[in-house]
């Protein structure tokens, strides 16, 4: 996961990964609002790796996590 400690992720933190759904379409506009998200588990860093470029965490719950996924702090 990026980023690690030079983005102020540390060991030990625990996130929520969610999953990107459908854009949200204004039917007047015809803009996009965003997107749905689906939480699909959380996950807790362990190990800072790359000199604080980059972290790896271990699934706490869920499954089905892809590149790509939205993580937020729990």
């Amino acid at each position: 996961m990026k980023p690690g400690s030079a983005g102020g992720v540390e060991s030990g933190m625990e996130f929520a990964v969610y999953s990107e759904g459908e854009d949200l379409i204004d039917p007047d506009t015809g803009l996009s609002l965003g997107s749905e998200e689906k939480k699909i588990g959380k996950i807790k860093v362990v190990q800072d790796i790359g000199d604080g470029k980059a972290c790896k965490a271990i699934v706490i719950s869920g499954s089905g996590f892809e590149t790509g996924n939205l993580v937020r702090v729990k």
